[in-house]
């Protein structure tokens, strides 16, 4: 039986667009798993009250157990990679192999300002802390302006944008719920937790120098 990969898309709010066409060309060596995750991009549906790194990370197991899956390859990137680290962390006997992309065991607030400072500017920087720090409609619409074409801008310096961008369906609620020091994602920290993790994993980072 062939190898299978389910792919955790970032966010958090988004869908699983943002890995299509890209990993399409694996189709030949794994099976893919492309979904939203619970209140993310397409999913609908769910409690509000559901919304939470626990939860996301059963659903990955109970999903493999609908689909009959067994020992898949997990990859998780950003917002993905947290789903990823809860997962593994909570049925560490589960996965093959795990994959952790351009992601953190817990967020040093500080230091992601200084990045997007480095990339974008020191606007880039204030809007980013406008939003991580008091997470509202109004600061989330401004960085998604200014702020989410950083995050890759080589494809964004064709139109602004990058293509993936422009067909992604994003649940802002659930980011708002989600983002900030106050909330889980400044709280969440694994870790104490990752000795837990039995597979093999294979961490990616990356950078841009100017």
């Amino acid at each position: 039986m062939s190898s299978t990969l389910v792919l955790l898309h970032g966010g958090p709010g988004f869908d699983h667009t943002m890995y299509k066409p890209a990993f399409s060309a694996l189709a030949d060596l794994v099976q893919i798993i492309y979904f939203d995750q619970r209140g993310n991009g397409r999913s609908t549906g769910s409690n509000p009250d559901t919304w939470n790194l626990a939860q996301w990370g059963d659903d990955v197991k109970g999903l493999c157990d609908e689909l009959g899956i067994e020992r898949p390859i997990v990859y998780g990137s950003s917002f993905g990679g947290f789903v990823a680290q809860s997962y593994a962390t909570r049925h560490p006997d589960h996965p093959a192999k795990l994959v952790l992309a351009s992601t953190a065991a817990r967020m040093d607030f500080a230091t992601v300002f200084a990045e997007f400072e480095r990339i974008g500017g020191s606007r880039a920087r204030d809007i980013a802390e406008a939003y991580w720090l008091h997470p509202t409609v109004e600061s989330r619409a401004k960085y998604l302006e200014i702020c989410l074409p950083l995050y890759r801008p080589c494809s964004a310096e064709a139109d602004g944008k990058p293509d993936g961008l422009k067909r992604i369906v994003v649940n802002n609620d659930l980011a708002l719920k989600f983002n900030g020091p106050r909330n889980e994602q400044g709280r969440m920290d694994f870790r104490s937790d990752l000795g837990r993790i039995r597979c093999p994993v294979l961490i990616l980072a990356g950078g841009k120098t100017r």
